[in-house]
């Protein structure tokens, strides 16, 4: 696999949350935007987060990772700073080229994003309220981390390979899978 690692388009992401408004309000804190579904906030001008009210609420065991404009990257970092003050339970660490946010939701990396992540804010969008969220410089959801036991990342990729049909490479060595695909052939490109 020549190409860059990270998604070029993930539409969504769900998780469950037992409230809405504390979850929306983080979300708010980096970069997203309401969508007009009442359920989803928009991150960027072609990813979400869709969060039906359900218990038990879920947390993302891995790590979400959001692709941010430089100007962007440091709004955000003040902004979840500023968030962080008032709200028990998120914390921010820095490092690795970017931040990362523990919160009730998962694990949250914000970094600047690659040129190819950049070019992807210029696809045109018919998502609807989208105008803050891509003015406050967020590129969207650019890769999400999914832990799985050890031994089975083959497995997976295997998995995703033969009944998707997508793309994927395994580390030798290593208990790591990427796995690139899409509803359409060459859309995580």
């Amino acid at each position: 696999m020549a190409q860059p690692r990270g998604m070029l388009l993930l539409e969504h992401l769900n998780l469950n949350v037992a409230d809405y408004a504390a979850a929306a309000a983080f979300l708010r804190a980096l970069g997203c935007q309401q969508a007009a579904v009442r359920s989803h906030m928009n991150c960027g001008p072609h990813t979400q987060f869709h969060m039906p009210t359900a218990t038990p609420m879920q947390r993302w065991r891995g790590v979400v990772t959001i692709g941010y404009t430089a100007a962007g990257l440091a709004e955000a970092a003040e902004a979840v700073d500023n968030f962080t003050r008032g709200h028990a339970g998120v914390t921010v660490s820095r490092g690795d080229g970017g931040l990362y946010v523990e919160a009730p939701l998962g694990r949250f990396r914000l970094r600047e994003g690659s040129p190819v992540e950049v070019a992807m804010v210029r696809v045109p969008t018919k998502r609807h309220q989208v105008e803050e969220t891509v003015a406050s410089g967020v590129l969207g959801i650019v890769e999400v981390e999914v832990p799985v036991e050890p031994g089975c990342a083959a497995s997976a990729a295997r998995f995703y390979s033969s009944v998707f049909g997508f793309e994927t490479e395994c580390v030798e060595g290593t208990s790591t899978a990427y796995i690139l695909g899409g509803p359409v052939l060459g859309s995580q490109r």
